[in-house]
């Protein structure tokens, strides 16, 4: 399920062939709670170090709207592959 997280609210938006991602570092990190702490929760949830920093949630909205309308444009040329719109030879 996509999640904007500039409106910090689901899209309701289902993205097949792709796993989901926790969106709740970054909510936090939006809501205003320390980098620092941040990225310490994340190391003692997965054992791993990873950076947390303030993004631009213009660019990320953007980023998904370039993502949707690749899926969709890929889609659609499936379809008409399928159908033998792009069948070589023809």
């Amino acid at each position: 399920m996509e999640f904007d997280l500039e409106k910090l609210q689901p899209t309701y938006q289902l993205l097949l062939g792709e796993t989901g991602n926790s969106q709740a570092f970054e909510i936090a990190l939006k809501l205003g709670l320390h980098q620092k702490l941040i990225e310490k929760a994340h190391f003692y949830t997965y054992g791993t170090e990873k950076s947390f920093k303030q993004t631009n949630a213009k660019e990320d909205t953007s980023q998904l709207a370039l993502n949707r309308y690749v899926k969709r444009e890929t889609k659609e040329m499936d379809i008409k592959r399928k159908q033998g719109h792009f069948a070589c030879g023809r």
